[in-house]
C-alpha cells in the first residue's frame, strides 16, 4: 500500500522546543496552560507529539498578529 501525501506529520516536544527556540520545560508549560491557538498534544507511547500542520497554523497566526502590532 503506498503511504497518502495527506498523511499526518508529527512533531516531538524537542523538535517543538528548537523551532521555537526555547527549553522543553517551557514546551511542557505550554501544555499545561495553552496560549490562545496553540496546537494540542497527542500523547503516543507516552510520548507528546504535535501535528505539523497545526504548528504551521499556530506559526502563522503568530506571525499575523505580530504584524498587526507593528503596523
Amino acid at each position: 500500500m503506498e503511504s497518502s501525501n495527506t498523511e499526518r506529520k508529527w512533531l516531538s516536544r524537542p523538535v517543538l522546543a528548537k523551532r521555537f527556540g526555547v527549553t522543553t520545560r517551557t514546551v511542557f508549560t505550554w501544555e499545561k496552560n495553552p496560549p490562545p491557538g496553540y496546537p494540542i498534544p497527542v500523547d503516543i507511547n507516552g510520548y507528546k507529539y504535535y501535528p505539523e500542520d497545526e504548528v504551521l497554523a499556530y506559526e502563522r497566526m503568530l506571525i499575523a498578529s505580530r504584524i498587526r502590532e507593528l503596523a
